[in-house]
C-alpha cells in the first residue's frame, strides 16, 4: 500500500477500508503489528497507519508519488480525522496515542487546520507524554508546526532499544 513513504493507486482505497473496519470489535486483537514490537491492539496499528499516511501525504507540496495517488489521499484525510475522533479518549492507552497521532497528522490540509486549537491539548497531553518516542517527537514537530509554542513538553528520555534505536550493533 506504501514503501518507503511513496504513495500508489491503491493507498487510497486501503486508507478507506481501514477506516471501514476500525470500530470492529477484532480490531481489539492485541498483537505485535507493523514493525514495531512493542504488542498492542490491531486498532492502534491502524490508526497508527492512517497517522502516518496522513503525515506522508502532506509534509511537502508534492507528495510522495504520482500526483493524482497524492491527491486521493488528500482527499481521504478529513475522513482519517473523522474516524479518529472516536477514538482520542479511548481508554487503551495505544489506541488513544494512535487516534490523536492520525488526528493531528491530518491537520496540515488547510480545510482541517481549523481543528488545531481543539487537538493541541490532546497532543500535548498524550503524544508529549508517551513512551513511544516517535509520538514524542510528532508532538513538538507538530505543534511547532502550527506556529503554537511547544511549552513546557517533558523531556525526551534518550533513545534505547526499548524505543527500537541504539547505537550498539546491530542498529
Amino acid at each position: 500500500m506504501t514503501h518507503q513513504n511513496t504513495i500508489y493507486g491503491v493507498t487510497a482505497p486501503a486508507a478507506r477500508f481501514v477506516i471501514a473496519i476500525l470500530g470492529h470489535p477484532r480490531t481489539m486483537t492485541s498483537g505485535v503489528y507493523l514493525h514495531e514490537e512493542r504488542p498492542r491492539p490491531m486498532r492502534a496499528a491502524l490508526l497508527q497507519w492512517l497517522g502516518d499516511l496522513a503525515f506522508d501525504a502532506t509534509y511537502d507540496a508534492d507528495g510522495p508519488g504520482r500526483p493524482d495517488d497524492v491527491a486521493a489521499v488528500r482527499a481521504v484525510l478529513p475522513l482519517i480525522y473523522e474516524a479518529a475522533q472516536p477514538y482520542l479518549t479511548d481508554a487503551d492507552l495505544p489506541v488513544r496515542e494512535a487516534a490523536v497521532h492520525a488526528a493531528a497528522t491530518t491537520l496540515a490540509l488547510p480545510e482541517l487546520a481549523a481543528h488545531v486549537p481543539e487537538v493541541v491539548p490532546l497532543v500535548r497531553s498524550t503524544l508529549s507524554a508517551s513512551e513511544y518516542r516517535g509520538y514524542r517527537f510528532l508532538a513538538r514537530w507538530c505543534l511547532v508546526t502550527w506556529g503554537v509554542e511547544p511549552g513546557p513538553l517533558p523531556e525526551s528520555r534518550i533513545p534505547g532499544p526499548e524505543d527500537g534505536y541504539s547505537d550498539d550493533p546491530p542498529f
